[in-house]
């Protein structure tokens, strides 16, 4: 059985296209969405499918030629397993439209076309309802979403948001950088620290609850996770410890970790046992966010992008670097009051560092 296939409509507007290139030849056995021929139009260059199995005839064009819409580009001889499915019988729809289905995993034949005797166009498509790709929730991303669903619907979470002069912060990270064998710091090391400062200072905010045994830990150590963007998602590893270790110490820590988790190679141990995070997504250019607290801690510190912006100070405007605070509470735990003395303590040690030891 002959088939001719005519240069099909590849877009609204298009009325012709020129022939670019072929990938067959005639007498070739070819396979049903085989790339048969590359054209170009005003709008696009496409790759043209073959519409069917079987065997290439003719091919009517030449490379160079300008063919029309619904003109014969070539005549294949089919298969006869392919018959049922030939031209004919196959639903209207462009080259692009064909891919997107296939890209979907939508099968053609069960949707409606919306353009002229039924052709099938993108829109409809993407208004079938199984039109998306499915992802398997899997691995980190399945982890995250289980952590992410139990924080939300156990933890009560209260938000103290805060503004800070980073003038000093800056100045002291110069400094720290200037000494004999320093390392290049960013923000996260120093905040680090004094996140650890603030918390000796306020115990309930370096907890953990248990309300099964009805009991709220209050942890003498400090263990602080910080909040790094892995290829799979957000990952927390930890700095155990951490109290014990200099701003030189930390930034390298922090360094190793997140490189780690990067690149898949953080070990189980160094994900587990944080007391409080802290999340620098001002890294990422976010100036205000809203930190959600990972199960098995009471707290965690958001902060955002140092920027310069206009300050009123004794009735003059000046133009100072402002980082902005977002610290979550779980309300179990803390009340507000008590996370406000935590974030004021938060504030304080960055405009005034010379005060950690």
């Amino acid at each position: 059985m002959a088939l001719e296939f005519r240069f099909p409509d590849i877009g609204e507007g298009t009325d012709s296209g020129e022939l670019l290139e072929w990938h067959v030849v005639e007498g070739q056995e070819v396979r049903e969405d085989d790339p048969l021929a590359d054209v170009e139009t005003d709008k696009a260059r496409v790759t043209i499918p073959c519409p069917t199995t079987g065997r290439v005839l003719e091919l009517r064009a030449k490379v160079g030629d300008l063919v029309p819409v619904g003109g014969v580009l070539a005549v294949f001889e089919t298969a006869a397993v392919a018959a049922p499915t030939t031209q004919d019988n196959r639903p209207l729809a462009s080259p692009a439209v064909r891919k997107r289905g296939r890209d979907l995993g939508i099968e053609l034949g069960q949707v409606k076309g919306s353009g002229p005797e039924g052709r099938i166009e993108l829109d409809d498509l993407e208004n079938v309802p199984s039109a998306r790709n499915v992802i398997p929730l899997r691995g980190t991303r399945r982890a995250i979403a289980r952590s992410m669903t139990e924080a939300w619907q156990t933890i009560p979470h209260i938000i103290d948001y805060r503004e800070a002069d980073a003038t000093e912060l800056l100045a002291w990270r110069e400094r720290l950088e200037q000494r004999p064998g320093a390392v290049r710091l960013t923000v996260t090391p120093l905040l680090t620290r004094i996140a650890v400062e603030a918390l000796k200072r306020h115990p309930y905010v370096n907890a953990s609850i248990d309300l099964e045994r009805e009991e709220i830990t209050l942890h003498t150590e400090y263990h602080i996770g910080i909040a790094t963007a892995a290829p799979e998602g957000l990952t927390v590893p930890v700095i155990h410890h951490a109290d014990r270790k200099s701003v030189n110490e930390l930034a390298e820590e922090i360094a190793s970790l997140t490189t780690a988790a990067r690149e898949h190679r953080l070990k189980p141990e160094q994900l587990k046992g944080g007391t409080f995070t802290v999340n620098n997504y001002g890294a990422l250019g976010g100036w205000l966010g809203t930190p959600i607290i990972k199960p098995g801690e009471v707290a965690n510190l958001g902060v955002g992008r140092v920027q310069e912006r206009p300050v009123a100070r004794d009735g003059h405007v000046l133009i100072k670097p402002i980082v902005a605070l977002a610290i979550s509470g779980d309300h179990r735990v803390l009340d507000g009051h008590t996370l406000g003395a935590f974030a004021s303590d938060v504030v304080s040690l960055i405009e005034d560092p010379r005060s950690i030891p």
